[in-house]
């Protein structure tokens, strides 16, 4: 509803000036948000950064064994290197020295704390010192980390106006949106 009372110059003065200022300082603030966000992000992937914000499981580099009549990949006894592996999300195998082990994406069948058993055929028997078994994002989540990474980018645009930049209420608008449902 409007308002239909009689306002003065300095309501008038107060209440644009409140906003302003409001909207310039969370303006200034999304900026520094954008640029810690670039900083955590260090130039990964959209996988690579889904996986360290959702902690999806990891090796790293390390002893890795494959069976290939089994499908299964372990680790050292008791290393527990597989432990936070879950049955049914896929992995992704990479730094074997034998090509055809390194697997961009395979489910997981079975999971203990130190192997997992793989749903792929032609794998050659390999013990690697430098292998890597990593959970592979689900689409969801790198859609997720897709619209932070919008989200941050709208303050960087308002930012930019400043400067003179192109940038459109749309473009705002919708790299704002998907955080904001």
């Amino acid at each position: 509803m409007a308002y239909r009372g009689t306002l003065t110059r300095a309501d008038v003065n107060r209440i644009l000036t409140q906003r302003s200022k409001v909207l310039m300082r969370e303006i200034k603030a999304g900026l520094e948000d954008y640029k810690t966000l670039l900083d955590a992000q260090n130039s990964q992937s959209v996988a690579d950064w889904t996986r360290d914000l959702e902690g999806l499981a990891d090796t790293k580099s390390a002893s890795l064994t494959i069976v290939a009549a089994t499908g299964v990949i372990s680790c050292i006894s008791g290393a527990n290197l597989f432990a936070g592996f879950r049955i049914g999300r896929d992995v992704q195998t990479s730094s074997f020295t034998n090509a055809g082990n390194n697997i961009l994406e395979t489910e997981i069948l079975a999971q203990t704390p130190d192997s997992i058993t793989i749903a792929t055929t032609g794998l050659v028997d390999e013990t690697d010192t430098n292998a890597r078994c990593q959970e592979v994002p689900i689409q969801a989540e790198k859609d997720e980390t897709n619209a932070a990474i919008a989200t941050a980018l709208a303050f960087k645009k308002f930012d930019d106006l400043g400067t003179g930049a192109t940038v459109t209420a749309e473009d705002l608008y919708a790299l704002l949106r998907d955080y904001n449902l």
